[in-house]
């Protein structure tokens, strides 16, 4: 199962129309990533810092942006997790049997 499949119930129907539109214009830019993390930048109206980790059972999501900030999961996350997806990070949370998401602030 993809981290996109566990999370969409996460994200709602236009963070993921949105994210969908920024992951396909490869607007993500990986820094590091592993089974259990993802971080880097998504080129918004600026670049916008984003993370998410994994601890085991919980997975933490963090973006600098306006939206994050006010409204929680934003479309930069979810290009995140399009992008984790089709580079195989985050396949420790992917195939975790519960996960949970939790915003970091």
């Amino acid at each position: 199962m993809t981290l996109a499949t566990r999370l969409s119930e996460d994200f709602d129907p236009t963070s993921q129309r949105k994210g969908r539109a920024l992951f396909m214009e490869r607007s993500v830019r990986l820094n590091s990533g592993s089974p259990r993390h993802f971080h880097g930048e998504v080129q918004g109206t600026r670049y916008y810092e984003v993370s998410i980790d994994f601890n085991g059972r919980t997975i933490s999501v963090f973006c600098e942006c306006p939206y994050f900030a006010d409204s929680g999961p934003c479309k930069h996350l979810w290009a995140t997790v399009l992008e984790a997806d089709r580079r195989g990070l985050l396949a420790e949370a992917a195939n975790c049997a519960e996960l949970s998401l939790e915003e970091a602030r």
